[in-house]
């Protein structure tokens, strides 16, 4: 994929989560953070049109493989 803009707080860590957006501003899908690298971002989500994203939102919330939540702040 082409690279996509992230916005929100920074610094981005391993499962947190994200979300999708669209050049239209509109959420397309949420995922879970799972690698990253000075390059790049996996994200781990369901099914969606990758040629609609625009963006990465990043949230506040961390998930465990259990989807229990843990706050970042």
């Amino acid at each position: 994929m082409e690279k996509v803009g992230v916005v929100g707080r920074w610094p981005l860590m391993e499962k947190q989560l994200v979300g999708l957006i669209d050049t239209e501003g509109f959420l397309l899908s949420l995922g879970i953070v799972k690698d990253l690298t000075h390059d790049d971002i996996v994200v781990v989500t369901p099914d969606f049109n990758p040629q609609k994203l625009d963006m990465l939102r990043t949230g506040t919330l961390l998930l465990d493989e259990k989807m229990n939540e843990k706050s970042i702040f």
